[in-house]
């Protein structure tokens, strides 16, 4: 396991994911420099509701908290996914879509099979979206959502949720619960979190098997040195720990189990590593062998790891506990990992990304600058 963490072989991945990674990896990277183009993709997919769950929706009304100087007012609406025997936990997921697109329909797939398992109420909020609304907006709804469901419910029933983008917003909700000394809730769980708007480390750039695309470069709304994040209005924003999970620290009042799964293909491995293992070193971490971002989604194929992962949670929401640091392999077999070798292969990833910057220099240095016209300079 530890010898792929940096990829040098192509994944060792089911049929299915062969043909499903590249297609979802093209149409992104076609569509990665236009937003309403992403949102029109995206609605192609097809989901499904299963006959053994209910559906309902909820509105949830604005609070009358600010975050940097702005209010909400704003009326939200959540679906809200159970089973017949629903048991007394609530989790509160938050969909991932990189803060600009989906909805909890498009993420059924996501949120029916974590109902199903745990047997919990799933609540899914449409916060609102980037670039027409901001942060603060996200977290905002965010906020709204969690007050309205602890008035309802003791926060120790309650678990925060969330797949990329949306784990992200769920560890933001976490920090703002502890800073402004609020109830914090039983347990946070998290599928390959967006944790770092300024991708600052080397998995971003190295592992390219991943389906998500490298940055924006939509000319309408970003704007180089300025603004390379649809989310925020400017880069200097991005390492603010609301906006980016990964600059928070640790202070007197410590976050509720954590637990974060992410593959050790995707892009965004180094932000959970980095995390879990130096920032917050009391956060579970299950680190996915060839897996993609957000591989979860697969187990509606029957992709056994995925399936393995989303059990695992289900478990966890329903006992959140620590579980250390571990690897689980393509036979879903989980071996402990110290914290330190994986901070070690961080750093081995960034002298490898410096390297081939050095070599990129070096290359375009050697290329000969062009001659000029000499018959300009007979007599």
């Amino acid at each position: 396991m530890l010898q792929k963490l940096l990829p040098t072989t192509l994944p060792n991945w089911s049929f299915k994911m062969k043909i499903t990674v590249p297609l979802y990896r093209q149409a992104l990277h076609r569509y990665r420099n236009s937003v309403q183009g992403a949102r029109r993709a995206l609605e192609l997919v097809q989901t499904t509701m299963p006959s053994q769950l209910q559906l309902e929706t909820e509105q949830i009304p604005p609070t009358n908290r600010t975050i940097g100087g702005i209010s909400s007012g704003h009326t939200l609406t959540c679906e809200v996914i159970s089973t017949l025997k629903t048991n007394s936990r609530t989790v509160l997921y938050f969909h991932g879509g990189a803060y600009i697109m989906s909805n909890p329909k498009l993420h059924r797939n996501m949120t029916c099979q974590l109902s199903l398992l745990s047997q919990c109420r799933v609540v899914v909020p449409e916060y609102r979206k980037a670039p027409d609304n901001p942060y603060p907006s996200a977290l905002l709804d965010a906020v709204s959502t969690y007050l309205y469901l602890i008035d309802q419910q003791d926060p120790e029933s309650i678990i925060l949720c969330g797949d990329s983008a949306g784990g992200g917003l769920a560890l933001s909700l976490a920090l703002y619960l502890r800073d402004h000394d609020l109830p914090l809730p039983a347990g946070i769980a998290v599928m390959s979190p967006w944790l770092d708007l300024t991708h600052s480390l080397p998995s971003f750039a190295l592992h390219s098997y991943d389906w998500l695309p490298p940055k924006s470069q939509d000319p309408q709304w970003i704007i180089p040195g300025r603004r390379s994040q649809y989310y925020t209005l400017s880069d200097a924003m991005n390492t603010h720990p609301y906006v980016s999970p990964l600059f928070a620290t640790e202070n007197k009042k410590p976050l509720p189990p954590t637990l974060i799964q992410v593959g050790d293909q995707e892009r965004l491995r180094d932000e959970s590593i980095v995390f879990a293992c130096s920032r917050f070193p009391q956060t579970s971490l299950q680190l996915y062998e060839d897996q993609v971002h957000v591989f979860q989604t697969f187990a509606s194929y029957g992709e056994k790891q995925s399936i393995h992962a989303f059990e695992s949670i289900a478990n966890f929401v329903n006992d959140p506990k620590s579980l250390g640091v571990s690897a689980v392999d393509r036979d879903c077999n989980t071996t402990e990992i110290p914290r330190e070798q994986l901070l070690q292969r961080v750093q081995q990833g960034k002298r490898l990304v410096e390297k081939r910057a050095q070599e990129q220099c070096f290359k375009k240095a050697m290329v000969l600058p062009r001659l000029p016209n000499l018959a300009l300079y007979r007599c």
